[in-house]
Protein backbone atom coordinates (compact mmCIF):
# COMPACT_ATOMS: atom_id res chain seq x y z
CA UNK A 1 0.00 0.00 0.00
CA UNK A 2 1.36 3.76 -0.97
CA UNK A 3 2.07 6.40 1.85
CA UNK A 4 -1.47 8.94 1.56
CA UNK A 5 -1.55 12.57 2.59
CA UNK A 6 -5.05 13.47 4.28
CA UNK A 7 -6.45 16.84 3.38
CA UNK A 8 -8.84 18.86 6.23
CA UNK A 9 -11.74 18.05 4.61
CA UNK A 10 -10.91 13.74 4.90
CA UNK A 11 -9.85 13.78 1.06
CA UNK A 12 -6.87 11.37 0.52
CA UNK A 13 -3.83 11.69 -1.85
CA UNK A 14 -1.69 8.14 -2.52
CA UNK A 15 1.81 9.60 -2.62
CA UNK A 16 4.36 7.83 -4.87
CA UNK A 17 7.84 6.87 -2.98
CA UNK A 18 10.13 9.64 -2.39
CA UNK A 19 7.40 12.11 -1.67
CA UNK A 20 7.94 14.34 0.70
CA UNK A 21 5.47 17.89 2.23
CA UNK A 22 7.85 19.61 -0.04
CA UNK A 23 7.86 17.11 -2.80
CA UNK A 24 4.22 15.93 -2.56
CA UNK A 25 4.55 13.00 -5.87
CA UNK A 26 1.14 11.63 -7.35
CA UNK A 27 0.63 9.52 -10.24
CA UNK A 28 -2.74 10.55 -11.82
CA UNK A 29 -4.33 8.03 -14.68
CA UNK A 30 -6.15 11.33 -16.28
CA UNK A 31 -6.20 14.73 -16.48
CA UNK A 32 -9.26 15.31 -15.00
CA UNK A 33 -7.87 13.36 -11.71
CA UNK A 34 -4.78 15.75 -11.21
CA UNK A 35 -7.08 18.18 -11.85
CA UNK A 36 -9.54 16.58 -9.19
CA UNK A 37 -6.50 16.20 -6.68
CA UNK A 38 -4.86 20.07 -7.47
CA UNK A 39 -8.43 21.35 -6.66
CA UNK A 40 -8.55 19.90 -3.08
CA UNK A 41 -5.72 21.42 -1.99
CA UNK A 42 -7.17 24.66 -0.80
CA UNK A 43 -6.01 26.81 1.69
CA UNK A 44 -8.94 25.86 3.72
CA UNK A 45 -7.98 22.03 3.22
CA UNK A 46 -4.44 22.69 3.59
CA UNK A 47 -5.39 24.22 7.24
CA UNK A 48 -5.08 20.77 8.77
CA UNK A 49 -3.21 17.77 6.86
CA UNK A 50 -1.36 14.09 8.06
CA UNK A 51 0.87 11.68 6.28
CA UNK A 52 0.13 8.26 6.86
CA UNK A 53 2.19 5.38 5.90
CA UNK A 54 1.35 2.21 3.66
CA UNK A 55 0.42 0.76 6.98
CA UNK A 56 -2.31 3.45 7.67
CA UNK A 57 -0.21 5.04 11.01
CA UNK A 58 -0.10 8.40 10.95
CA UNK A 59 3.56 9.41 10.97
CA UNK A 60 3.27 13.35 11.02
CA UNK A 61 0.80 16.05 11.15
CA UNK A 62 0.99 19.48 9.65
CA UNK A 63 -1.57 22.70 9.74
CA UNK A 64 -1.36 25.86 8.19
CA UNK A 65 0.30 25.04 4.91
CA UNK A 66 0.13 26.91 1.88
CA UNK A 67 0.54 25.21 -2.47
CA UNK A 68 3.69 26.61 -3.34
CA UNK A 69 3.41 25.43 -7.20
CA UNK A 70 3.34 22.10 -9.14
CA UNK A 71 4.62 20.35 -11.82
CA UNK A 72 3.26 17.74 -14.05
CA UNK A 73 5.22 15.49 -16.17
CA UNK A 74 3.13 13.28 -18.59
CA UNK A 75 4.75 9.78 -18.64
CA UNK A 76 4.59 7.24 -21.84
CA UNK A 77 2.36 5.07 -20.36
CA UNK A 78 0.09 8.33 -20.33
CA UNK A 79 -0.41 8.64 -16.58
CA UNK A 80 0.97 12.08 -15.07
CA UNK A 81 3.53 12.30 -12.51
CA UNK A 82 2.52 15.54 -10.88
CA UNK A 83 4.51 16.99 -8.24
CA UNK A 84 2.69 19.66 -5.62
CA UNK A 85 5.16 21.66 -3.72
CA UNK A 86 4.02 22.65 -0.43
CA UNK A 87 5.45 24.42 2.53
CA UNK A 88 4.06 25.89 6.15
CA UNK A 89 2.80 29.49 6.52
CA UNK A 90 5.78 31.33 8.38
CA UNK A 91 5.22 33.59 11.32
CA UNK A 92 4.53 36.71 9.33
CA UNK A 93 1.69 34.77 7.35
CA UNK A 94 0.53 33.49 10.66
CA UNK A 95 0.31 37.13 12.34
CA UNK A 96 -1.27 38.73 9.39
CA UNK A 97 -3.79 36.68 9.05
CA UNK A 98 -4.91 36.90 12.50
CA UNK A 99 -5.08 40.69 12.24
CA UNK A 100 -7.49 40.31 9.31
CA UNK A 101 -9.68 38.06 11.27
CA UNK A 102 -9.44 40.91 13.93
CA UNK A 103 -9.84 43.46 11.95
CA UNK A 104 -13.09 41.76 10.49
CA UNK A 105 -15.14 40.78 13.61
CA UNK A 106 -14.00 44.73 15.00
CA UNK A 107 -15.55 46.19 11.63
CA UNK A 108 -18.55 44.15 12.32
CA UNK A 109 -19.03 45.33 15.73
CA UNK A 110 -18.72 49.04 14.69
CA UNK A 111 -21.24 48.51 12.05
CA UNK A 112 -23.23 47.14 14.60
CA UNK A 113 -22.91 49.70 17.16
CA UNK A 114 -23.70 52.55 14.62
CA UNK A 115 -27.03 50.66 13.46
CA UNK A 116 -28.00 50.66 17.22
CA UNK A 117 -26.94 54.03 17.25
CA UNK A 118 -29.25 55.41 14.32
CA UNK A 119 -31.82 53.68 15.94
CA UNK A 120 -31.74 54.66 19.28
CA UNK A 121 -31.70 58.57 17.53
CA UNK A 122 -34.68 57.57 15.58
CA UNK A 123 -36.61 56.52 18.06
CA UNK A 124 -35.48 59.90 20.63
CA UNK A 125 -33.93 57.51 22.73
CA UNK A 126 -30.65 59.97 22.72
CA UNK A 127 -30.89 63.96 23.96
Amino acid sequence: MKDKLLLKNGFEIELESGASLFEVKVLSRTKEEMIRIWGNLTEENLGSVSMKNGDGITVATYSNLLLVCETSILQENGYILTIFNLREKTGTEKRIEQLEKSAEVYNNAIYDLGGAVSNLAREGGIV
